[in-house]
């Protein structure tokens, strides 16, 4: 029986194409489909030979990403051949070992708090994601690393205690906050999470351009300076009235100092103290 959830995806995935169509580049269409068919090919070949997994190698620390989609068999094998964040996974995994309590603003398919969890038993992650695609894949990811200091929030993080729009990239990375054509999910602010609750001494956020939102939602949270591995959406950041100097400005007014670590073709990438 069809919801109105699946109602939604599939009215907003066809005003997406009847869009798209319009105003259609045929060469770069050309370019596009014929990688995602690349993609779909890679995808039924992993289903054919009955792969359930990739395992990803982390200096020693071995981690198995599954998937359920074309995309997520994707970015799983890109980590587990070294194409995707190697060095933040680095660098996640060394401040791991030393962090208590640790947030994950933006989980995807879990793979830092995979990491955090595994390079420090002893800790406890909250991995924060909204995408209910995404929020099934962190659970099987999990259960398959046999992982049980991590605890899944199904929500996103902002600046406001509400329910908002979101925006779904089914099984993908680019889910985000809309202002309409969107679907209600729950959305706190890390003030109000944590509150009652031990701190985070490190977090990463990562969330496709609601950053700032993120910290201006953190006020008591980062007077205890929490580390922070920041992917600061300099492409995505107008879409909530902010944009990357005004996002450095209030990391600064907050005492840290950032350290530069890698660019993207949208993102830079800074380790906070």
């Amino acid at each position: 029986m069809q919801t109105i959830e699946d109602s939604y995806i599939i009215t907003s995935m066809v005003r997406k194409k009847l869009r798209t169509l319009v105003h259609l580049d045929y060469r770069w269409a050309f370019r596009y489909y014929t990688k995602k068919l690349k993609l779909y090919v890679h995808y039924f070949w992993s289903i054919l030979l009955r792969r359930k997994c990739f395992t990803v190698d982390i200096r020693g620390l071995k981690i198995r990403l599954g998937f359920n989609n074309y995309y997520q068999h994707h970015m799983a094998y890109n980590i587990a051949h070294g194409g995707h964040e190697r060095e933040m996974f680095d660098l996640w995994r060394e401040a791991s070992k030393n962090a208590r309590i640790i947030a994950d603003l933006g989980g995807y398919d879990g793979i830092f708090s995979i990491i955090a969890a595994l390079s420090n038993p002893d800790s406890h992650t909250y991995i924060f994601e909204p995408e209910p695609t995404n929020i099934k894949q962190i659970k099987r990811n999990l259960a398959l690393n046999n992982i049980s200091n991590v605890t899944v929030v199904e929500a996103a993080v902002s600046d406001t205690n509400d329910t908002v729009l979101f925006d779904r990239h089914v099984g993908g990375t680019g889910g985000k906050i809309v202002n309409d054509n969107g679907y209600e999910v729950t959305a706190t602010t890390l003030d109000s999470f944590f509150e009652g609750k031990q701190y985070p001494t490190l977090m990463k956020i990562d969330v496709e351009g609601a950053e700032q939102k993120c910290l201006e939602g953190a006020t008591k949270l980062l007077k205890e300076k929490p580390r922070i591995l920041l992917e600061a959406h300099w492409a995505f950041l107008p879409r909530y009235g902010s944009d990357l100097q005004s996002l450095l400005k209030l990391v600064e007014l907050h005492g840290y100092e950032k350290l530069w670590l890698d660019e993207t073709h949208v993102a830079n990438h800074y380790w906070l103290n």
